[in-house]
């Protein structure tokens, strides 16, 4: 059979339909390398929390998911809340907890006590996990506070009933995915849990506005005198402090 030769309008056609297939090919790689890159993302956002900072001034919160499978083994029972913070330059955070009678609205104390965790003086803009966890072994519930790579934890009394935590208020800051921001000079109550009802004394006398519960709060540095007048009830709001 004689050799015939393909015409130039015949390669240009050959040459166009494989550089179609070769983009072909290279559009659906691309595709899968996109659709990998966004399951990665979204499973970082899950489990570490992605913050998007459109004030670096300002100190912003997300609540990240807790899984099932970080509870270590020999835990009766597990309640934990995870928080990203995004924290300014020179903001210096640091936090305290309280515990027994405590307010629904302000830092304030009564026949409790408190703890306190401190910032290491950050001179440019950083991120932490902050976390609450209440875990249950052996019988005994323990809570336990964590900002960054400090740590303070305690017995929980039987007073707090966390047992039966659906029967207490619980309030996170921001639910898991959820992010709200607050000006560097906020008293921000990270996590608050406390009795629906106001607490009574021995006599069976209420004790307005305290109830039993635990409290941790987050504050920079630079308000920390004023916020620890408004914890021991000198002032009325963080505000007069401020002043």
């Amino acid at each position: 059979m004689p050799f015939q030769c393909c015409s130039s309008r015949d390669v240009i056609r050959l040459v166009l339909a494989g550089c179609a297939l070769i983009g072909f090919g290279f559009t659906i790689h691309y595709n899968l390398q996109r659709f990998h890159l966004q399951r990665v993302h979204q499973e970082l956002n899950d489990r570490v929390g992605l913050l998007k900072i459109d004030d670096p001034k300002q100190v912003a919160v997300m609540g990240i998911p807790f899984l099932p499978e970080e509870i270590p083994p020999g835990v009766q029972k597990a309640h934990v809340w995870k928080f990203r913070v995004y924290c300014p330059s020179k903001f210096d955070g640091r936090s305290r907890t309280y515990r027994g009678l405590i307010r629904p609205d302000s830092p304030y104390s009564a026949g409790g006590s408190s703890g306190g965790l401190f910032g290491g003086g950050n001179q440019e803009p950083e991120e932490i996990t902050s976390m609450v966890s209440m875990v249950k072994s052996d019988g005994q519930w323990t809570i336990c506070y964590r900002q960054g790579g400090g740590s303070s934890s305690f017995s929980a009394s039987d007073e707090l009933g966390l047992d039966d935590i659906n029967e207490l208020l619980v309030e996170p800051i921001v639910e898991p995915g959820q992010t709200r921001v607050f000006n560097a000079n906020e008293a921000i109550c990270l996590f608050r849990i406390r009795h629906k009802e106001e607490a009574v004394d021995r006599s069976g006398k209420p004790q307005p506005g305290l109830y039993q519960g635990f409290a941790a709060y987050l504050f920079s540095q630079q308000i920390e005198q004023p916020f620890d007048d408004w914890a021991k009830g000198n002032i009325e709001t963080l505000e007069e402090g401020l002043r």
